[in-house]
């Protein structure tokens, strides 16, 4: 009954993946931490949660994005909006003084890329060999960290 409502299996991911990148910035912006080590969790949290919620399509989209330009496409709006909100907070600790010293777009980038690849591999794959699988909480704290690590390394400087 799929087939009646849409012509092939395309549409229907299309569908399912509804507003995945919407979700996981508003799940995020709610908040309102002032704290950046809250914020920075409270982002992770956000993306863990929305990624897993949206597992099958996740995998899906990652799948077509591989053959597909239009998906290809859909699933780099996906990270331009997580790329873009990182930004947001990227910009909100250098005006907090922080020293980030590198490209804030290469960083953001790089922290998207780090959120979807450890969603993928611990959510979709099942983990590394090896490795005991973490709980949500131990996986975001672990980002979160690493995130947090990597922006605000050192107080702020002097102003």
């Amino acid at each position: 009954s799929f087939y009646n409502y849409y012509d092939n299996k395309e549409q229907i991911l299309e569908a399912l993946l509804g507003d995945f990148a919407t979700s996981v910035v508003e799940a995020s912006l709610t908040t309102g931490h002032h704290d950046p080590y809250e914020g920075v969790t409270a982002a992770v949290t956000a993306y863990w949660k929305m990624y897993k919620e949206y597992l099958p399509e996740m995998i899906g989209l990652q799948q077509m994005a591989l053959t597909d330009p239009g998906f290809r496409q859909r699933l780099l709006e996906t990270r331009a909006a997580g790329i873009k909100q990182i930004l947001v907070g990227l910009h909100r600790a250098e005006d907090l003084g922080y020293t980030v010293d590198l490209p804030l777009d290469l960083l953001a980038s790089a922290l998207t890329s780090t959120l979807e690849s450890n969603c993928s591999v611990w959510l979709a794959v099942g983990g590394d060999i090896g490795i005991p699988p973490p709980d949500d909480e131990t996986a975001i704290r672990v980002l979160s960290a690493i995130w947090y690590r990597t922006v605000y390394s050192g107080p702020p400087a002097p102003a």
